[in-house]
This record gives structure tokens, C-alpha cells and sequence, in this order.
């Protein structure tokens, strides 16, 4: 197996691990329920939702979607996407996870080390042959400085392979593929690493760093608990979602009034000063901090961040307990002028949402899955050009010469669309005094030709199928180019 593909499994290995640790997670208090504000009854429920949470071992997502707006100066960065999903656990890890030992702590390596001895090169292989999964992005963009990118994608992993389905700016898809075959030498190295891993967290040097770390935890649990008095959760009217009644909740966090907390200053005192101890080193004294640069520290903070909004939205069953929808909106403003012309800027706002819905609880299956059969191998996703029709700059004639430029940019990528009859022939030319590259695309999506002006002759193209060809113009700073295309 090529380093690529072996790489390749080894990610879908870390993604099946992940997915299948978050049951013993849960299990072992990773998600906390908070009741600040509810009736014994409604926090009862929320209680039940976790705990029948931790079960989840197959879903549905009908619906996922996430934006994020930052916006500092005048300068501003948007990111959207949306889509739904399908995933299957591996049972074998799920298994495993399931009898990991509760963690004594929030530094506990325990649980990690007696995974790690129950894991083996097969049993992951094995687990990969049960992981399924369906990732369906019908739009992703992003809105950037130099950027401007709109495009959508489709992933599906099963019967241990992975196919990937890319768009063209032309409209044209292409579906990618390869199997996780592993062979015995593959085998090999995969358990080579696994001991090496085992090795590593069961060593002195890991166990002392681990001892030092530890002592941490317990500040790290007071600074939390302390966080949570400013978490509030209220039961909003029920919903109806999917044929069953949903009890909703919204929890909310105040950051202001826990940064303005008189009993916090001290906590991050000892959690600061007994850091600068864990990291000292022979010869050298840790740096001295009081509890009035940390009170001052603390207050900056409070008045950096304008009315921060953080806000969870949960619907539960009532039924069946399970958590059905989720729901994050984040709102931040972070006012940087007190630190006058040291800033980088004067401010930093970021508002986002997130949400995810739950379908097929225990039940989703790949079965309604198309698997591709025809597809190239994932090797070949290299040659093709990934893009939505927003980034085509403008549709070329045959006959026409366009000029463009590169001026201050931050991309320094122009793509331009060249509709062509069958059997049409054209000779393309790109002309310019700077450092320019043209790569031709087909009417499929893929790499047919390359054009330095310092190297090669003017591309002469004839086209074996009527469509839109792509031309991508790519230069290295400041430049000013005319590409011509002359019928033949």
C-alpha cells in the first residue's frame, strides 16, 4: 500500500476511534448536565437525555448546517455550509469503549492505556469494514480576503472504502474512490504504531508530565464549577419534530458576570502560579504573578467583550429521551482599543450559528446509500478543478482576447469558462511580462493541458466534446496578462 493510502486509513481509523470514544466519554461524565434555572422534573429529563445520548451507536442528520461572519476593520471572512448525513459506529470499538474504565480524573490516561491493549492492527481493520458514513454538503463558501470559494461535495464510506463526488465550476461531477485494502505488511506497521503509542503513554517521562498535569484538574474543576453558578437553562413551549413531541430548553452563558466574579481571581491565581512551577526548569524562577494583575487581567477582559452572546438550543423526545436537534449562536465583540496602537486592530466580532438534527436513532443504515460504481481513484482528484460557477470570471469567444490583471491580490487566480463545439479547434496564448501559468480543464471537470510562456508553444486545442472548457490563469505577484483565443 503507498504512504498516501496508508495515511489515508489511518485517518478513517482516528474518525472511527473518536466517534466510537465518545460513548465511554459520555459514560464517564464528559457531558454534564446543567439545571441552573429548571424545575426538578425538566431536569430530570435533561438528565435522561444524556444519559440515553451516550447509547448512540447509528443516526440520521436530515439537516447540519453552520455560518460563521468575522468581521475585523474592514476587512471580513464568511464561511456557510449545509447538507445531511448518515453515520454507522464500528461495533468492535464501540465494544471496547463501552468497557473502558471510569477516568479518576481529568488528566486520567487509564482508560486511553486500556483501549490501547484491547486494540489491535485486526480489530481495526475489522472496524473499518463496519464504519459507514454519508456526508452530503449541498453548499460550502467562503467569502475571504483573495478567496471566493462556492462548491458542493459528497462523501460516503462503506465496505471499507471511501468515494468522494467533487464539482467543476462548469457544473460537471466526478465521483473518487479507493478501497482501505490493507496488506500484511500494512498490518504490521499499523500494530508497530499502536505499541509505540502504548509505550509512549505508558512511560516515566508521560507519567510525570501526566502527575503535574494532574495537579491542575482539580483547579481546572473549581474555575468550572464556578463557570457553571453563570450557566442558566429555561424550558421554552414544546415542539413538534419528526411525528414527537420535543421538549425544548436554551441554555445561556453569562461570560461578562463570570469574568466580574470576586471568587475567580484567586482560583486563577493558584491555576497560573502552579503552571509557571509545572514548566520551570533547573536554574530558573518562575515568573511572579499577583492576585491584583490578575484581578486587573480579568477586568480588561470583562470590558473587551461587548454583550457576548452564547446560547445552546436542545429539543429532547419525549418519548424516546433521545436528543433529536441541536442548536448553537454565538455573538462576540471584542473591543481590542485598550491596548491603543499595539492592536493589530481596533475590534473582532464573530457571530455564528449551528444546528443539527437527529433522525433513526439506533436504527440508520447505508441501505438507501448509492455507492458509486463508476469512479477514479482518489489519486486523480489532483487533476480536477474544484470550484462552483461564482468563481468563473467571465465566458471567453473563440476569436477574443481578454485582458486581466493581478493587482494587489491574494490569490492570484483568475478562471475563465470557453464554450466549444465538437471537433472546434482554437490555439490559446497567454501573454504578460510576469511569472504566468494557464492549466486547461475539459468539459468533464479535468487537467487537459499546461501553458508557460517562458517554455512552451501556444496550446492548440480541438475539442473532442462540445461543452464548457475552463482556462485557470495563475501568476506570482503583481501582473498585468492578455489571453488570447484564436480559431484555427
Amino acid at each position: 500500500m503507498k504512504t498516501k493510502h496508508l495515511r489515508f486509513v489511518s485517518i478513517l481509523a482516528l474518525i472511527a476511534l473518536l466517534a466510537s470514544g465518545w460513548t465511554a466519554f459520555a459514560r464517564q461524565g464528559g457531558s454534564p448536565v446543567n439545571c441552573n434555572g429548571l424545575s426538578a422534573a425538566d431536569c430530570q429529563l435533561l438528565t435522561d437525555s444524556t444519559v440515553a445520548t451516550q447509547g448512540l451507536q447509528s443516526w440520521t442528520m436530515p439537516a447540519w448546517s453552520f455560518n460563521l461572519d468575522m468581521v475585523s476593520g474592514e476587512e471580513s471572512v464568511k464561511l456557510a455550509a449545509d447538507g445531511s448525513g448518515t453515520l454507522i459506529l464500528p461495533q468492535t470499538l464501540v465494544a471496547l469503549a463501552s468497557e473502558m474504565p471510569p477516568a479518576s480524573g481529568m488528566t486520567s490516561l487509564q482508560p486511553a492505556i486500556t483501549l490501547l491493549k484491547s486494540l489491535d492492527a485486526a480489530k481495526i481493520q475489522q472496524a473499518l469494514a463496519e464504519l459507514g458514513f454519508q456526508v452530503v454538503v449541498d453548499h460550502f463558501s467562503l467569502q475571504a480576503p483573495g478567496e471566493d470559494i462556492a462548491t458542493s461535495v459528497e462523501a460516503v464510506f462503506e465496505a471499507s472504502a471511501l468515494y468522494v463526488q467533487l464539482e467543476s465550476p462548469n457544473g460537471a461531477k466526478a465521483w473518487f474512490g479507493d478501497k482501505a485494502e490493507l496488506s500484511a505488511t500494512d498490518l504490521q506497521e499499523l500494530q508497530t504504531s499502536l505499541d509505540e503509542l502504548l509505550m509512549q503513554l505508558e512511560s516515566e517521562d508521560t507519567q510525570a508530565a501526566i502527575a503535574q498535569l494532574s495537579e491542575l484538574s482539580d483547579l481546572q474543576a473549581q474555575i468550572g464549577a464556578q463557570a457553571n453558578q453563570y450557566v442558566t437553562t429555561t424550558r421554552g413551549p414544546d415542539q413538534t419534530l419528526g411525528g414527537q413531541t420535543m421538549a425544548t430548553f436554551t441554555t445561556e452563558f453569562d461570560l461578562v458576570g463570570f469574568l466580574k466574579d470576586p471568587e475567580l481571581p484567586p482560583l486563577v491565581l493558584d491555576y497560573l502560579q502552579r503552571a509557571a512551577r509545572a514548566q520551570q526548569r533547573p536554574g530558573m524562577s518562575a515568573p511572579e504573578i499577583t492576585e491584583t494583575q490578575v484581578q486587573f487581567m480579568l477586568m480588561a477582559a470583562g470590558l473587551m467583550f461587548k454583550e457576548p452572546t452564547i446560547t445552546v438550543h436542545q429539543w429532547v423526545g419525549l418519548e424516546d429521551k433521545y436528543l433529536h436537534k441541536f442548536g448553537l449562536d454565538l455573538g462576540l465583540t471584542i473591543d481590542l482599543s485598550l491596548f491603543g496602537e499595539e492592536a493589530a486592530m481596533n475590534s473582532l466580532t464573530l457571530n455564528g450559528t449551528a444546528a443539527v438534527e437527529l433522525e433513526d436513532i439506533n436504527k440508520a443504515t447505508l441501505a438507501n446509500v448509492t455507492v458509486p460504481t463508476d469512479y477514479r481513484s482518489l489519486n486523480d482528484a489532483d487533476s480536477f478543478l474544484v470550484g462552483s460557477p461564482a468563481v468563473v470570471e467571465a465566458q471567453l469567444q473563440p476569436g477574443q482576447t481578454f485582458s486581466g490583471a493581478f493587482i494587489q491580490s491574494e490569490d492570484n487566480q483568475d478562471i475563465y469558462g470557453l464554450t466549444l463545439r465538437a471537433g472546434q479547434s482554437v490555439q490559446i496564448e497567454l501573454r504578460t511580462q510576469g511569472y504566468p501559468y494557464l492549466k486547461v480543464y475539459g468539459p468533464d471537470g479535468f487537467w487537459l493541458d499546461d501553458y508557460n510562456p517562458w517554455y512552451d508553444e501556444p496550446i492548440d486545442l480541438t475539442a473532442e466534446t462540445g461543452g464548457e472548457y475552463l482556462l485557470k490563469v495563475t501568476g506570482s505577484g503583481d501582473m498585468i496578462y492578455d489571453l488570447v483565443v484564436r480559431l484555427r
